[in-house]
């Protein structure tokens, strides 16, 4: 349990250590600028000490580097090692969360003179850290956190001179027992499940397919396919016209190059109706689809030879429709076009001789 918690305390060191590392190098912190929507390359030593000083870090980072040292070689017991990490990352929030209170008017320029600058600059800024980070060292942990809303990904497309979109993490920190206690809570809040207003499948797709991307999944949203068109929406009045998403996703995919053999499987994530009548789109059909094509020859005899070409544009043999009060599976299998072609050749022993003699021009089957 101990270990368990390790990861977050070497999280809050990271963001300690390269924000006071962004205060000491004009690059680090122009970049930092950049990734927070301001576009500045002109920031001169004196601007940047004068920004490091009015921020004024330097002994509260201190101290929690000492107290950050300890606790990585601590072998205390969970009860006690949780109440030293607790203050650990309350004041790693509260020395970043305090920039957004710092006042424009103690600049003369260029960003920091600008209204609202440290408000904005300041605000969710260790929250963006703490998200960035766990998605490097905690890809799981991020991803439960993200999926559940507890974090959350805005971007923000600001007007103004030398400004360009940029995006910040929210941490819903009060949120995060109920991830333990009630989860299905977060769920039907994220994303409406449940609700008669109908599921957000937008957003369920959207977060997916971060997530996805992530571990360097291979996903893309496309719309929704005419054959599962036909099945959950030709039919219906009310969304046969919407421009309906799904997500695909590549679960596997082979192919051996100069010949015609190729497999590929995906599953494919649809939102969908409840039923014919149903005006909003309630939840999600889970859809495995296969395609792919075969050749091989195979040697009956010195002289027969048998070949086989098969070709497969879609299998959907798994399709399983899930709503918030039932599930049900609604086929096994179908397939679009199955298409298999075999062929037969004879190669006589020995040699046959079609025309002419031996001595003049032939042509023979060897």
């Amino acid at each position: 349990m101990i270990a368990a918690f390790k990861p977050i305390v070497f999280v809050a060191g990271r963001i300690i250590d390269d924000f006071e590392q962004s205060l000491s190098n004009i690059d680090d912190f122009q970049y930092l600028l950049n990734k927070n929507g301001w576009v500045v390359d002109n920031i001169s030593p004196s601007q940047l000490e004068l920004v490091r000083n009015t921020i004024n870090i330097s002994d509260s980072v201190e101290q929690i580097k000492d107290l950050l040292g300890e606790i990585k070689a601590s072998k205390d017991n969970f009860d006690n090692l949780w109440v030293r990490i607790l203050p650990i990352i309350q004041n790693t929030y509260q020395i970043i969360d305090n920039i957004r209170n710092i006042s424009s008017g103690s600049f003369s320029f260029f960003p920091f003179n600008q209204p609202n600058f440290w408000t904005e600059f300041g605000t969710n800024l260790f929250d963006t850290f703490f998200s960035k980070y766990l998605k490097i060292e905690s890809k799981v942990l991020f991803s439960v956190l993200f999926l559940s809303d507890i974090i959350t990904e805005t971007t923000f497309y600001p007007t103004g001179d030398k400004r360009i979109p940029y995006k910040k993490y929210k941490i819903n920190w009060s949120q995060l027992g109920l991830l333990v206690t009630k989860p299905q809570n977060l769920i039907h809040a994220a994303y409406n499940w449940g609700d008669s207003s109908g599921l957000d499948y937008d957003k369920v797709l959207s977060k997916l397919n971060t997530v996805l991307n992530l571990y360097g999944g291979n996903a893309e949203r496309i719309l929704i396919d005419k054959p599962n068109h036909e099945r959950f929406y030709l039919h219906n009045p009310q969304l046969s016209n919407f421009n309906i998403e799904q997500l695909n996703i590549s679960v596997l995919q082979y192919w051996e190059p100069f010949i015609n053999n190729y497999k590929e499987l995906n599953l494919n994530i649809i939102p969908v109706p409840k039923n014919d009548l149903s005006q909003t789109i309630d939840g999600l059909a889970l859809q495995l689809a296969k395609a792919g094509t075969y050749e091989s020859s195979f040697m009956l005899s010195p002289s027969f030879y048998a070949s086989i070409d098969s070709e497969l544009d879609k299998s959907d043999y798994l399709l399983l429709k899930i709503l918030p009060d039932s599930s049900q599976f609604l086929t096994n299998f179908t397939a679009s076009n199955f298409n298999t072609e075999f062929n037969f050749t004879y190669l006589p022993q020995p040699s046959v001789l079609l025309f002419g003699t031996r001595a003049t021009s032939r042509l023979e089957f060897m």
